[in-house]
């Protein structure tokens, strides 16, 4: 790779993978656990000086996953769980707990011609190390031991199918600076403030 700013020629050795995950499904409880361990050899990472490294051991990376919904009338979630562990290293940082939860009301109307969904999200993941990013190779590389995270991350969602249309409304980060602004995706990178957004999708086929 050359650029204004980097230059590197690497000969790295294969990269070896064993990867093993197992489950179980409970269909009557809508819910679903997962197990996945994975060992990598020859790890590929970008260092502290944002060029490419090899790791010098395996890096093992261990993950338990639990989906699970459920709904009572009108009114439904879907929650997801994310336990996480991995071997300290200068390769790969990961929240030891992420969690996504969705709560929401539906109902339809007009014999179905009008279904609407109106409902909040929150994801949250524990605190761990931040990446830095490098705009001129567009690759997050070692961390500065900067931390971030325990932060809870709240969307207001609403969809509205008309037909084979669809409008959605979406407040995202609602509560964005309520409580310290220490909230960040990267190192010196804070995650957006508070944003409307919205969308139309129509399908014109019969």
């Amino acid at each position: 790779y050359i650029s204004n700013h980097f230059r590197w020629s690497n000969d790295f050795d294969l990269a070896e993978q064993l990867r093993l995950e197992t489950g179980i499904l409970i269909p009557s409880l809508k819910l679903k656990v997962q197990a996945t361990y994975l060992s990598a050899g020859n790890y590929v990472f970008y260092n502290e000086k944002a060029e490419p490294g090899m790791l010098d051991k395996k890096l093992n990376y261990l993950e338990a996953r639990i989906t699970h919904s459920w709904q009572i009338g009108k009114f439904g979630t879907d929650n997801m769980i994310r336990l996480q562990n991995v071997d300290e290293s200068p390769a790969v940082y990961v929240p030891t707990v992420a969690l996504f939860s969705s709560l929401y009301y539906h109902n339809s109307f007009f014999k179905n011609a009008l279904r609407l969904k109106l409902g909040v999200d929150v994801t949250f993941s524990s605190e761990s190390e931040l990446y830095q990013y490098m705009p001129a190779t567009g690759v997050f590389y070692e961390s500065t031991s900067k931390k971030a995270g325990n932060y809870p991350r709240l969307d207001l969602v609403g969809v509205l199918k008309i037909g084979t249309a669809n409008l959605f409304v979406k407040l995202e980060h609602l509560n964005a600076g309520i409580s310290s602004r220490d909230y960040y995706g990267a190192y010196l990178h804070p995650l957006t403030g508070r944003a409307f957004k919205f969308g139309l999708s129509w399908d014109l086929a019969y």
